[in-house]
């Protein structure tokens, strides 16, 4: 696998906080020597960490007889995201586009899920320590395909980011 990310103030309003816009992707590719690789290593797509609006490892190739999600052997994600201070730098704005596609031997960019949304993050200083961040997001899947599970909400409290 291989990802970056890269990001830009856009703007710096005078004692506000930073308007951010990032953009990032990852790649990944599993190479077959023998037979069939097990599902523990394939890619899965869905969830924060990949395509928010879609469940959990819930959108990707799906095995017709069981109905199971299958994973794949390449993988393509991106990602979107423009974020503001709301309260200076303890509470940001964020919307965001994520995009991805998940292919069982070859790449099937004609399957690519795409998704839109926004959210909140927030920093909660915790007893004069580092502070902890708090992500909640709305998203919605704007390209699905048949199998794929979708999750409107979702959050996590810790390192998920950072900023």
């Amino acid at each position: 696998t291989i990802e970056g990310r890269r990001w830009w103030t856009v703007a710096e309003p005078e004692g506000w906080g930073k308007h951010v816009l990032s953009v990032g992707s990852r790649f990944g590719f599993l190479q077959r020597t023998r037979g069939d690789i097990p599902i523990f290593e394939r890619f899965f797509m869905g969830g924060l960490d990949s395509l928010r609006g879609f469940a959990v490892h819930r959108a990707g190739p799906v095995d017709a007889a069981s109905g199971r999600q299958t994973g794949g052997d390449f993988l393509f994600l991106g990602s979107a995201e423009y974020e503001i201070p709301v309260v200076r730098d303890y509470v940001r704005a964020v919307a965001f586009v994520d995009t991805g596609s998940l292919g069982d031997k070859t790449p099937q960019f004609g399957s690519l899920r795409v998704s839109a949304g926004g959210g909140f993050r927030l920093r909660i200083p915790v007893m004069g320590m580092q502070r902890v961040p708090v992500c909640f997001y709305v998203a919605k899947p704007i390209r699905s395909r048949p199998g794929d599970e979708e999750e409107l909400v979702s959050f996590t409290v810790g390192t998920m980011f950072g900023f």
